[in-house]
């Protein structure tokens, strides 16, 4: 009766812990999906970018063309010094530098597009790797439950909350500190401690899951929160 309980209790958590790594992976999964819908409409701002450009470019070709050959501009091109009566014209020169400044406004908008391109680029492969992450190493936020990335962090509450258990293991130790309670919870893989708890519900030596309820908060904290692994967790 007894490995019969304890079998249902390992399935129960298996199966718990594939539904959050798979709610996780949907939620990067959409996150990619929107990052790379701006990498297509950014596509179509540089392609439209670039037959304005087109156009530009052959306005100033034209409008040299006829004002410097008005007779016959295909001399203009057989002539070796084009460039030369380009630079030699003053009449124009208002015009001519409305449309540079008008090409090289497209150009500076092009290359903002690019790194703004290059940057979604990188976030996509950051998500990507979000994912590849938590299918090694796994903890949640104690105050959600949500998956949550490994290291040091600070979180802001207001209670009455629930605090779950970050990590599946055994509670190692248990401290009390002028109303602040903290509580260390190890396995083969992590260590996760907790600290700014007012109350705790378990005891040193139990076996918790993960998201399990451990403890609560009353008021308005700063919990601290930590989450080591040494090695994946399978």
């Amino acid at each position: 009766m007894k490995f019969k309980l304890c079998f249902l209790i390992f399935i129960i958590f298996v199966f718990f812990n594939i539904s959050i790594l798979q709610a996780f992976k949907e939620d990067i999964s959409q996150k990619i999906k929107d990052k790379k819908n701006q990498l297509i409409e950014l596509e179509k701002k540089k392609e439209i970018l670039k037959k304005d450009k087109e156009k530009f470019l052959k306005l100033y070709i034209t409008f040299y063309v006829k004002k410097l050959y008005s007779k016959d501009s295909s001399e203009f091109f057989k002539n070796p010094d084009y460039l030369t009566f380009l630079n030699e014209e003053e009449r124009f020169r208002f015009i001519e530098k409305a449309l540079i400044r008008k090409i090289l406004s497209i150009e500076k908008e092009e290359n903002t597009i690019t790194i703004a391109y290059n940057k979604i680029l990188k976030d996509i492969e950051k998500e990507k790797a979000k994912v590849q992450k938590a299918q090694k190493v796994y903890a949640v936020n104690p105050l959600d439950g949500k998956p949550i990335e490994l290291g040091n962090h600070i979180l802001k509450t207001k209670g009455p909350l629930s605090i779950f258990a970050p990590i599946a293991g055994i509670i190692k130790g248990i401290g009390y500190k002028q109303n602040n309670i903290h509580i260390v919870i190890e396995n083969e893989q992590c260590k996760a401690i907790i600290s700014g708890l007012d109350e705790v519900i378990v005891n040193v030596g139990d076996r918790v899951l993960r998201n399990q309820i451990i403890g609560n908060v009353k008021g308005e904290k700063k919990l601290s929160f930590s989450v080591k692994c040494e090695k994946p967790v399978s």
